[in-house]
């Protein structure tokens, strides 16, 4: 299981930086049934 940072799906869906959204697209590809990633809640609705 690979754990997922907000950082690193937010260039995924937004596909708005040059340098960090091909990394984070090769990344999510890596993703399959049996090496699956994982994004914790707490992650997911950060709290300042």
């Amino acid at each position: 299981m690979i754990g997922l940072d907000t950082k690193v799906l937010v260039r995924y869906i937004m596909q708005d930086d040059p340098g960090q959204s091909p990394r984070a697209t090769r990344l999510m590809e890596l993703l399959t049934a049996e090496t699956p990633g994982f994004a914790p809640l707490q992650r997911a609705v950060k709290r300042r």
